[in-house]
């Protein structure tokens, strides 16, 4: 179930949050995905952006909640 699961949030990143991250110059990657744990890296100018976490949880979380399951936390390294 977790590789189907992961599936969808690859497709979703892939089409929905890279895009709009790749606008202010960043990106990100996934690290792990484990007991609906996904773990991410922050990447290009989000990678160092004073407003990384407010974008982890208010747009990529809020994404995979929306698009794939609301049980998913998201964390970044």
């Amino acid at each position: 179930m977790d590789n189907q699961i992961l599936n969808e949030i690859k497709a979703v990143i892939d089409q929905y949050i890279i895009p709009s991250l790749q606008m202010d110059g960043g990106s990100i990657s996934i690290v792990n995905f484990e007991n609906n744990l996904l773990t991410v890296k922050l990447e290009g100018h989000c990678s160092c952006c004073p407003h990384a976490q407010a974008t982890l949880k208010n747009f990529v979380e809020e994404t995979i909640h929306r698009m794939v399951s609301n049980q998913i936390a998201v964390v970044s390294l």
